[in-house]
């Protein structure tokens, strides 16, 4: 092993290749499921671009003698131009039609995602999208997924597809949407507040966000909210999470009735998910900025 980027991912040299490549090192021995389910994923999809490919080794251990080894691991490329949310830290300035690119890169990507074996993609973040040449061409990775209806998965994914592109365009990978997240980098804007964002992109992202259940809740300006004392940051946090909760709630009872097929046009504008656009709509658009950006 080189070095241990969390838990469950290690960059290490394989010594019988007698090379110096770096790989990556995945595994997930609290929950084997998750890693038997992703590892199932990326032996499933079709090779694309913007997909991490499949594993180059899978790795087992030896169990009880007589019995037969069990997958503990696998290997996979390392991509080692860093990822988005890296470079969009980093500072560095990136026309609009540089970012656009990246947009429909990811765009692209989830629409191959949902034409695959499970059409879901639960972690979209910074992070978790990584540039295979510098600042140009990318690609999704981590595929360990939650369970969702087949019906909600690209609504569901859409909200997060909305913070991506809100983060590309404002330049940053925060996102600022609770009260105890911690960021290395300051935050000249919180979201979903706009700085830099074109705005044709912008109605994309408030189509894309459209929920009753993950409406943001506003917050105090960071300058500010160093200034609050204890008391009233007690008070704030209550006022958020007393939202947020009452929401959810209203949220899950929406849902219900929209499942049930007993729910009006009211419920409909009420719960938003099913008014979000397709990807195929915001990757067209996208497109068509695009144009009007060469």
């Amino acid at each position: 092993m080189v070095v241990q980027l969390n838990n469950n991912v290690s960059l290490v040299r394989i010594s019988d290749l007698k090379t110096t490549t770096l790989f990556v090192f995945k595994t997930n021995l609290r929950n084997l499921s998750y890693l038997y389910h992703e590892l199932r994923l990326l032996l499933l999809m079709s090779q694309y671009e913007h997909i991490i490919g499949k594993p180059t080794y899978i790795v087992t251990t030896e169990l009880e003698e007589g019995k037969s080894s069990r997958v503990v691991g696998f290997i996979l490329e390392y991509y080692e131009h860093g990822s988005l949310s890296t470079t969009l830290d980093s500072g560095k300035p990136f026309t609009v039609r540089w970012k656009l690119g990246w947009a429909l890169q990811i765009l692209d990507a989830l629409i191959h995602v949902i034409r695959g074996p499970d059409s879901f993609y639960s972690d979209l973040k910074p992070d978790n999208i990584v540039f295979t040449s510098p600042f140009d061409k990318l690609v999704l990775i981590h595929f360990e997924q939650a369970a969702l209806l087949e019906s909600e998965r690209e609504s569901a994914m859409a909200y997060s597809l909305g913070k991506i592109l809100w983060c590309i365009f404002e330049g940053g990978s925060y996102t600022h949407n609770s009260m105890d997240e911690k960021y290395e980098v300051p935050a000249n804007v919180v979201f979903p507040q706009y700085k830099s964002t074109p705005r044709p992109v912008k109605e994309l992202i408030r189509m894309l966000r459209e929920s009753l259940g993950y409406v943001s809740i506003s917050q105090p300006d960071p300058t500010a909210q160093a200034k609050m004392s204890p008391r009233e940051v007690v008070e704030a946090s209550q006022n958020v999470w007393e939202s947020r909760i009452f929401r959810m709630e209203k949220y899950v009872k929406v849902m219900s009735r929209l499942r049930e097929g007993n729910y009006d046009k009211s419920d409909e504008l009420l719960l938003g998910v099913p008014l979000r656009p397709k990807f195929i709509y915001v990757f067209q658009k996208l497109q068509d900025l695009a144009r009007h950006e060469e």
